[in-house]
Formats: structure tokens, sequence, C-alpha cells
């Protein structure tokens, strides 16, 4: 083809503009070599229990209760909050609710005066009241999540990652909205999420090594025309050109860069083995270990920085067979008072679910820690984990409260958040989180979710 000025510009702006997106690890932006920082939700259902659930001590010298006790590997990497006067929940008088109803720690505030309860997650990553679109609840704004996609406006391969783990359920069901109409889709078929991941992923087979190589070559040849080229254009094109020269720089950089990215190993079962009827529940530990290991190898070969991982859907009914518990989930988050009393059986199960999803959560955990990020760090050193339950007291739908925590971006490793902490708060609403969270991908704006509510970023986490 003969070079002429037109289309030497066309190609360079292909290039530039992402023509070789696909093969090409995002661990850093642009020409910085420093970690992008990343985001991950993680969602539980149905509330925990209070007393097994907070910790007790000191700032630093907390003691994690039997429910967090699986992250204490992890310690050094939790931001935990809670409370600056105990919740004595369980000794409240059915329908009085006791201290559950006082606004203290996180609480969820939506509309003045009222107090926010039930189930339904249109308000958690939103900080808005939920309204109604033909009849149906809709979020009342863009979710926490696309708000960091939104304004981060990179070119990565995924946006942002969804993938549940046994979820189905109704439209109050879903967290990650862009905007009041437009939800997020959640992977739950672990073969389908792998497959969408990795389809185009970049890894160390020889056709990947192969590849990078003829980018590389294609980007050195794009390099040398833009040098011929440059006095050979009217100066009013040198301009254009220059910039695209820079993003020719950049992508070199990109790809020198690039950190080996190793797929976890393909799922050893076919569709039908994970897609079982949602009445059963035997093989959740199987899809859950499936989706964590597909999320963190996302996150660290730079195919997205955003994500969330649900673990089934509002008001859930799922059992854990595995754990030897055949109860709802749901029920038995109902059965542990009874009566205005705790009831030890319902108790002792609904720990252990919750023990369970946090166990989860710590082998996550040592997923982001086990990638070793381009400067030597962790992934999960650059990655704020925001842990949240739909309710605080699933016996009365409480909103106050809640068992939200934060992990990994820790400030001692090159993050922004001072962890190694448990934090107390008198009364904060979660729009202050969310903003919080904000301000930890370095997202600075002044207010999320409803500004009545919202007061500022908590500065006790930084």
């Amino acid at each position: 083809m003969k070079l002429t000025r037109r289309n030497t510009l066309v190609g360079l702006a292909a290039l530039a503009g992402g023509a070789l997106a696909p093969g090409l690890s995002r661990r850093a932006e642009g020409g910085d070599p420093a970690p992008r920082k990343r985001f991950v939700v993680w969602y539980t259902p149905n509330g925990t229990w209070e007393s097994a659930f907070r910790p007790t001590g000191g700032e630093t010298t907390f003691v994690l209760p039997e429910i967090l006790a699986p992250l204490e590997r992890h310690r050094d990497q939790l931001l935990l909050l809670g409370p600056a006067a105990a919740d004595r929940f369980e000794l409240g008088a059915l329908g009085r609710r006791g201290d559950a109803a006082a606004e203290r720690g996180i609480s969820i505030v939506v509309e003045p005066g009222v107090r926010s309860e039930g189930h339904g997650n249109l308000k958690h990553l939103t900080g808005w009241a939920p309204q109604l679109i033909d009849g149906l609840a809709h979020p009342g704004g863009i979710s926490l999540d696309q708000r960091i996609v939104q304004a981060r406006t990179n070119n990565d391969l995924i946006s942002s990652l969804e993938l549940g783990i046994r979820m189905e359920g109704t439209l109050d069901s879903y967290l990650a909205w862009e905007s009041i109409a437009q939800r997020r889709e959640i992977e739950s078929d672990p073969l389908a999420a792998y497959e969408r991941v990795f389809a185009t992923g970049r890894t160390d087979d020889p056709r990947s090594v192969a590849r990078d190589a003829r980018r590389a070559a294609v980007l050195k040849f794009a390099q040398s025309q833009v040098g011929a080229m440059r006095e050979r254009v009217p100066a009013t094109d040198r301009d254009r050109l220059d910039r695209r020269a820079a993003g020719i720089v950049a992508l070199q950089q990109r790809l020198g860069r690039s950190a080996s990215c190793v797929p976890p190993p393909s799922l050893p079962e076919d569709d039908a083995y994970y897609r079982e009827d949602f009445q059963h529940f035997e093989r959740m530990p199987l899809a859950a270990a499936a989706q964590l290991a597909t999320m963190a190898a996302a996150l660290a070969c730079g195919i997205t920085h955003v994500g969330l991982l649900q673990f089934t859907w509002s008001a859930a009914f799922g059992s854990h067979p595995w754990l030897g518990i055949s109860d709802s989930h749901h029920q038995l988050s109902h059965d542990a008072i009874a009566g205005g009393v705790a009831a030890p059986e319902a108790v002792a199960k609904l720990v252990a679910i919750n023990r369970w999803y946090m166990e989860q959560l710590a082998h996550f955990l040592d997923l982001l820690a086990g990638y070793p990020e381009v400067d030597g760090s962790s992934v999960l050193d650059h990655t704020t984990v925001l842990v949240i339950n739909e309710l605080s007291v699933g016996a009365y739908h409480t909103h106050q409260n809640m068992p939200w925590f934060l992990a990994g971006n820790s400030k001692a490793r090159g993050g922004t958040l001072r962890t190694g902490r448990y934090v107390t708060l008198a009364n904060r609403t979660h729009q202050d989180l969310l903003l919080s969270c904000l301000h930890s991908q370095g997202i600075f704006d002044d207010s999320f979710g409803d500004r009545r509510f919202c007061t500022g970023p908590i500065q006790e986490l930084f």
C-alpha cells in the first residue's frame, strides 16, 4: 500500500485507539508504571449475627469473632467497621427490635425521617431510594462500581465483571447499575464466565508470545513511519502526529511491562454439572471456587479492574448441605430470634453459614495476594474489596449498624487505606462509605448518592 499522509494518520489512530488492545495486559495505564487501582464488591444475603460478627478489643488489637475468624491471616489488610456502642438486638423484644433499630456505625439512610429496612439491593451501591418505573422498583441512580468505571474511561477488555454464585432472583436483587434503567447482568455459569474472560486474554502459551512479538514489531514499524513523516506533513498536522506517536510509545511501554498472565485451569465439568436445579445447592462450593479463581485472574491480568462477586440473591432461600444445613438460609435468619430471644440451634446454623462465606473471602484474598504486581507488590495491595451484606439483623430486616467492611489496598503497602484496624463510628451513612470507596480509587467526588445524606468521606479510613 502506498504511504500517504491520510492513510498513515488513520492507521496510527487505529493503533493508538486500541486496535492492539485485546492481547495487551492492562496492569498499568498509559505510560504510568504504577499499578492501577482495582475495586471489588463482595455480597452475601440475609444479615448476620451481631455478637459472632463484631470484633472486640482495640483499634489495632482487635480480636476476630467466630464469623470473621477465617480472615485472621489477612488481618493486616482488613479495615473493619463497627458501632461506637454495642448493639443488643438479641435481647430486644420481638416487634420492638431493641437497639437494632438505632442508627450507629454504618447505616443505610435514603429517606428523611424514615428508617430504612427490608430485603432488596437497589439502595446498597447507589445511595438512593428506589423509584418506580412501569410499576417496578428501579435504583435511583448509578451504582458505585459503575461510577468507578465511568470515571476511569479505560479501555479494559471487560469494563466491569459481575459474577454470581448461585445467583437468581427478581430485579431488586441486582446491585450493579449503569443507570436507573440499565443493570449489569450477572454471569452465574462458571463455564460461561471462564470462556468470556479468557477467550482473548493474554497467556504465556507460544501463540501469545508470538502474537506479542508481532505486535511489538508493528509498533516499532509505526514509530519509524511517524519519524519519517514528521518533516513531510504540514505544521498543522504535526501536533496530531505527535499525539499518535505518544500513543505508540505508551503501547510499547505497556506491552513491555505486561506481567505473565496465566488463567486458572479450565473447568473439569460440563455446563449441566454447574447448572443444577436451584432447589439444590450441593455444588455451590465448586461453583464458588471457579468464580473466585476467574475473578482474581481477570483482575490480575488487567482484563478488568472492577468486579462484583454476589453469593445468591436478596432474601435467598438457598441451603448449605455441605455444612450439614438443609434449612433455608432465609428462614434461619428469622428463626434465630424466636419470641424476642435467641434460638441457639438456628443461631449456630446462621453463624456457620456466615463463617463459610468469610472462608471464601479469605480464599479470594489469598488469590489476590498470590498475584505479583509489576512493582513487586501484590494485586491485593492495590485492590479495595467492599464487603457488604443485604441486612444487619435478618429477623428484623434492619439496615442500621450494617455488617460492612473493607479489605485490601493497604496504605502500608502502597495503597490508600489504613488497614489492620477496627474503626468504631458513632453514626455514618452508607453514602459516606461509598464516597470513601471512590476516594480510595483516586476519584475525588464531593458526594455520592443522595446528597442530603452524604456528609463526606470517612477520614478515619485514610
